[in-house]
């Protein structure tokens, strides 16, 4: 495993967003896009590219180039979605931990991070979720999932 950037430790970090990708070079940038766009801004985005065989992962280490909370980990070799997710779960800083998929879109300029940080220090608890509208996209041909 080889972490490719690692935003500076001193900051403090609320939410860790924990995304594994494999062959995800149609839907990652947009899925960059819109994680860059919530209006919490202690975030830490831990990509981790499952020894993809696309550019997903030269994608993703161009945006972290230009965001410092994007962290980028590649595994050595193909192990899975869950534990990929283990991995993040392993090196993540926030006080909380978020799961997507590489092909999730959130709502733009969306307070979901921020609320669940909110209500995770109000109500204690083990696990949240949250609200969701997936459809299929007509010009993309792809189910799209938005988090609100």
């Amino acid at each position: 495993m080889s972490i490719s950037k690692r935003p500076n430790s001193e900051a403090c970090i609320k939410v860790s967003v924990i995304i594994p990708v494999y062959k995800a070079e149609k839907y990652i940038s947009e899925t960059i896009v819109s994680l860059r766009r919530q209006t919490l801004k202690e975030l830490e985005f831990i990509f981790i590219d499952d020894k993809s065989n696309d550019n997903s992962f030269n994608i993703i280490q161009e945006s972290a180039k230009v965001d410092s909370r994007i962290v980028l980990i590649q595994n050595n070799s193909n192990i899975g979605a869950g534990a990929s997710r283990n991995k993040g779960i392993e090196i993540a800083r926030g006080d909380f931990i978020a799961f997507m998929d590489l092909d999730d879109l959130l709502s733009p300029n969306s307070a979901i991070f921020s609320s669940l940080a909110s209500q995770g220090i109000k109500c204690p608890a083990s696990v949240a979720h949250t609200e969701r509208k997936s459809f299929i996209s007509s010009n993309l041909r792809r189910r799209i999932t938005y988090f609100f």
